[in-house]
């Protein structure tokens, strides 16, 4: 007998502990931690203590999460076949993909819940270091080797954000914000929550997010009366727009505003 399986490699602890969790539909979730402990999501605060650096000690190997989804439902006649489907078939690939990464974050997802930890998010298609389709022998799956594998290039985020030219380069503001103690409006933040929940298929979540940053800019101390106009506007657009696509035009729109606040309260800082 072969079983299917997606697997996901990140660099970063997604919140559930290792172990083996089998799915309404028979499938079964693999997490697995390789290469050494990941530091936890919210480590718990200690009081901390100096130690001595010792500069002969070796260096520790990269900790990867790995998570594997199995198809356990669905054993296969012709691994071989599938295979070949996959490496045809990009949108076959994805929707397998997809499938994995829904799952794993209704398991993130559950556990940020039950630990009521906020650090812990969910994970997207750009997320992982790697992304690996492949087949094996029950036995292999479970132990996280497979027979075949097929290794496909990484994605990035749903939304690009505004052109290079309307944007302000990292570092420079890193350093404005440092060197005047300066910070600014918390609807920044909120905003690319929004944008996150609607990468997740959570229009729901992202709408109130985008209000709510919305609201953050219209009373932004010293902004312009014309910009704080506009996102009280935009806000009300945004709390009656039901239509997924027409929502993430309004963020698209937000986050132009949003631009446009950045730069003043930058300017504000000198």
């Amino acid at each position: 007998m072969a079983l299917a399986f997606v697997e996901l490699e990140f660099t970063h602890a997604l919140g559930p502990p290792p172990g083996r969790y089998r799915l309404a539909t028979g499938d079964v979730l693999l997490l697995d931690v390789r290469g050494g402990p990941l530091p936890q999501v919210l480590p718990r605060l200690r009081r901390s203590r100096a130690a001595p650096v010792d500069e002969g000690a070796p260096e520790r190997p990269v900790a990867l999460a790995v998570a594997r989804l199995v198809r356990s439902s669905r054993p296969l006649a012709e691994p071989a076949a599938l295979l070949r489907a996959w490496r045809e078939d990009e949108a076959l690939r994805e929707r397998d993909v997809a499938a994995a990464l829904a799952v794993l974050n209704d398991a993130i997802r559950a556990f940020r819940i039950a630990a009521q930890n906020p650090y812990v998010v969910e994970v997207g298609r750009w997320d992982p270091r790697a992304v690996r389709l492949g087949w094996g022998r029950p036995e292999e799956v479970d132990e996280g080797r497979a027979s075949e594998l097929l290794l496909l290039q990484g994605r990035q985020r749903p939304w690009g954000g505004p052109p290079l030219a309307q944007r302000l380069a990292p570092d420079e503001m890193v350093a404005a914000l440092l060197r005047t103690g300066g910070t600014l409006s918390g609807a920044h933040d909120v905003l690319l929550r929004g944008l996150l929940d609607l990468a997740h298929d959570r229009p729901d979540a992202a709408r109130a997010q985008a209000v709510a940053a919305l609201e953050l800019a219209a009373g932004a101390p010293g902004a312009p009366d014309d910009l704080l106009r506009a996102a009280a506007a935009l806000g009300a657009v945004v709390r009656g727009t039901d239509d997924v696509a027409a929502l993430a035009d309004a963020l698209d729109e937000a986050g132009a505003l949003l631009l446009a606040l950045r730069d003043h309260e930058l300017a504000r800082l000198g």
